[in-house]
């Protein structure tokens, strides 16, 4: 561990600093970070989805290389050609996914691939517990390290993961959204153990997009936006407000949305959609709302609170336990996509790559996949009909290919998720589940995706959009629910005069 130094103390040396970091890809991505961590400090880091936070914690790691600038540990300059290096000059990262290995205890996790020995040979499984209940204790929370890791809680699970990065006794601690499935109670356990760590002399750096967390626990804040840093300054002298406008910016610097027309009061169109205290173990609890016919509906809320749990139990992906689905006014059960699809609901999912598209296919393919029956006949498919749908598809969203039979894969990021749009609109769709359809895609792009979102609305589809990007939500939506921690929180409905707007939206998120 790093010795206690005071943050305010001019002569002392930063636990890491980041001078003019540059990075791109393709195009810029960070335009000259400077950053600046003191021994026994937390540091919160903020900003909105995009704006550069995880690049910039993989160059720190050693996960990613920049492309100018230098980063120093301790006051000297170090190069990281990988995370092992970083490791080694004391830089340890908690990442949001777990990397533990559910069957294995909690010792095991903590040194696996360095385990103490006997005779230099076999596994000292009792030394590996007592280290494991030494480091606990020392931590001050009781977990039993003889405990596979897939019986424990899942605040304990993110307590191994974070003993396993202190084993390896580091001066920088990052953390990447370390609450964003965790209770409050669990969180209060995390805030004390982080609070302690502090006082010992780590240095903590929080990635978070729950900003409250960032007031209570941290001494200062950074705000990135656009790959600049937009806010730096500490806890007493910012505020919630403070930390929103520093996130948004000024609007002038917003690419324009195209604006959806809101139905009269008065004119309203059937329900195609209703749920009614629907539940999922553990993520979801009471959910009831309803959408109409021609409706997109917005639900916002910062990571864990369950938006993108909520899409995957209408869609069957995630099993709900409780609570009642109608569609058209009929009840219905949905414990597969498939019979999602039956009735008429689709889901173009967060991770285009992973669930959405089959790169190696081609865009054509990748197209007709969900509606073969279609394009059909008998055994045989009728290849000029296939054909002929997907190029209609892809002029109405103005996919760019070179042709139909283009790679998926080779495509843009923006014409990725247009491939995988027209996949969910290609066949029979009455509800359109789209769970943050503008990540990572570029300015044009993101407004011809939601220029194609609103005309799907407009001719009749009820669309449900999760997205991140609340200015996206003012401009698109007729309501926003809000949702924390598997519950709705709230919801504005311009029909009953409230205003969306993207600071509100983000202020209601973070309650």
């Amino acid at each position: 561990m790093a010795l206690t130094a005071s943050p305010d103390h001019p002569k002392a040396t930063p636990a890491i600093e980041v001078r003019g970091i540059r990075k791109a890809f393709g195009v810029p991505v960070l335009h000259g970070i400077d950053l600046r961590l003191m021994p026994g400090e937390i540091l919160g880091l903020a900003g909105a989805n995009g704006a550069g936070k995880s690049t910039l914690m993989k160059i720190l790691c050693g996960a990613c290389s920049r492309d100018g600038g230098e980063i120093l540990v301790q006051g000297r300059v170090v190069a990281f050609r990988s995370p092992k290096e970083a490791q080694e000059a004391g830089l340890a990262m908690v990442y949001q996914d777990f990397s533990l290995i559910p069957t294995l205890t909690a010792a095991q996790n903590l040194f696996l691939a360095r385990e103490p020995r006997r005779g230099g040979f076999f596994i000292d499984h009792r030394a590996c517990r007592d280290r494991a209940s030494r480091l606990f204790s020392g931590l001050g929370v009781d977990v039993d390290p003889g405990l596979p890791v897939e019986a424990l809680p899942i605040g304990s699970q993110q307590v191994v993961e974070i003993a396993k990065a202190l084993s390896l006794s580091p001066s920088v601690l990052i953390l990447d959204e370390p609450t964003a499935s965790l209770s409050h109670a669990e969180i209060e356990t995390l805030f004390a153990l982080l609070r302690g760590l502090r006082d010992r002399g780590t240095a903590i750096i929080i990635v978070t997009h729950h900003l409250r967390e960032i007031l209570n626990l941290c001494d200062r804040v950074t705000v990135m936006r656009d790959g600049l840093v937009a806010l730096d300054a500490p806890i007493p002298d910012t505020s919630l407000e403070g930390i929103i406008t520093a996130m948004i910016g000024p609007k002038a610097e917003m690419a324009p949305w195209p604006i959806k027309t809101i139905r009269p009061a008065g004119e309203a169109a059937p329900i195609v959609l209703q749920v009614e205290n629907l539940g999922v173990r553990g993520r979801l609890q009471g959910i009831t709302f309803s959408v109409r016919q021609g409706e997109i509906l917005g639900m916002a809320g910062v990571l864990g609170s369950g938006r993108t749990e909520l899409l995957h139990a209408l869609y069957g992906t995630l099993e709900a336990r409780e609570g009642l689905i109608k569609v058209g006014g009929n009840a219905v059960r949905i414990r597969h996509p498939r019979e999602a699809r039956a009735h008429g609901i689709t889901l173009v999912p967060e991770n285009r790559r992973r669930d959405g598209i089959i790169a190696g296919h081609s865009v054509r393919m990748n197209i007709l996949m969900s509606v073969w029956s279609q394009v059909s006949r008998g055994p045989f498919v009728d290849d000029a009909r296939g054909r002929n749908l997907a190029g209609r598809l892809v002029e109405r969203l103005h996919i760019r290919a070179a042709s139909l039979e283009q790679p998926a894969g080779s495509l843009s990021g923006g014409n990725q998720q247009k491939t995988v749009l027209a996949k969910n609109i290609a066949g029979p769709h009455r509800i359109l589940l789209l769970d943050e359809p503008t990540a990572g895609v570029d300015v044009g792009s993101r407004a011809e995706i939601a220029r194609a979102v609103v005309d799907l609305a407009e001719s009749g589809t009820a669309v449900i959009l999760v997205s991140s990007e609340f200015e996206m939500l003012e401009a698109l939506c007729e309501r926003v629910l809000i949702l924390k921690r598997g519950r709705i929180a709230g919801e504005l409905n311009r029909a009953a005069g409230d205003v969306i707007s993207e600071a509100g939206l983000l202020a209601l998120a973070q309650g």
